[in-house]
């Protein structure tokens, strides 16, 4: 078994990958994975336009009954809100992620220009974001929200 550095960690979000771009007939960008910091700022983003949750849980006990709960939850989502959150966050992400030393000068990305491009391209930059940075949701994971 080998010891890892903590230097060697630390690269890892450094760590840019030329990735094979279908929605671009297989050109290649060069894209790096997001550091847990930049993870939670994405998540950031989207739970602003989450709304308040309320939960509250009540238990009945008496003498002889046994103790009965009752939770009760409340909240409010503004869909107009949660909706333009995500899409910042996505934009955030791929932003970040196409923030690295191959795309400088004339080959660096806004964020502007994120949101200009055409759907298909975004949505699969942002898998990609999701793959390199081991956010994404294996089988397994879907299975338990069933």
């Amino acid at each position: 078994m080998v010891v890892v550095k903590k230097s060697d960690i630390l690269k890892g979000v450094k760590k840019i990958e030329k990735v094979k771009i279908e929605a671009l007939d297989g050109d290649e960008m060069y894209l790096r994975p997001l550091s847990q910091a930049e993870i939670n700022e994405v998540d950031e983003i989207e739970a602003k336009a989450m709304g308040i949750f309320e939960t509250n849980e009540t238990a009945h006990r008496g003498r002889r009954q046994k103790p009965k709960s009752v939770v009760e939850s409340k909240g409010k989502i503004n869909l107009e809100l949660q909706q333009k959150a995500q899409h910042q966050a996505k934009t955030k992400a791929i932003f970040l992620s196409l923030d690295n030393e191959k795309n400088v000068g004339e080959e660096a990305w806004s964020e502007t220009e994120i949101e200009q491009m055409p759907h298909k391209l975004f949505e699969e930059l942002f898998n990609h974001v999701k793959r390199l940075s081991g956010i994404e949701l294996d089988e397994d994971d879907v299975d338990t929200f069933h």
